[in-house]
């Protein structure tokens, strides 16, 4: 059985990151242009660490946006485990039984009982 993933809706946590995100890239690129402008268009060790900054901090919310999709994907994963294991577990079990079976045919068989039962039932 191939394991087809479910559509789920987005949590809380995730719609505030994206539009923590938005904000954060929105708010950013307004006041990088601004001190740009400010400056005469020249490039200042000022500006380009915070552009650093600004860049580092949106690739850490999309990290945390990625660990928290992760760790929806492996709980459903784990489910799905849960499920295949308790299946496993079922027909183990009833292959187990019907071993237990043949073996008791097997030996009556062997011992000549089988056919003394099948010439009673005749």
């Amino acid at each position: 059985m191939l394991f087809r993933p479910k559509i789920r809706k987005p949590t809380f946590f995730e719609k505030l990151l994206m539009f923590l995100c938005f904000g954060v890239g929105a708010a950013g690129y307004f006041f990088i242009n601004k001190i740009y402008l400010a400056e005469g268009k020249m490039l200042s060790w000022e500006m380009v660490i915070a552009m650093f900054l600004w860049l580092i901090l949106i690739f850490v919310i999309i990290q945390s946006s990625i660990a928290e999709d992760q760790k929806e994907e492996l709980g459903l994963i784990f489910k799905e485990e849960i499920l295949q294991t308790k299946l496993l577990q079922d027909l183990t079990k009833e292959q187990n039984e019907e071993i237990k079976l043949l073996r008791k045919d097997l030996i009556a068989i062997h011992t000549g009982e089988y056919s003394k039962k099948t010439s009673k039932r005749k």
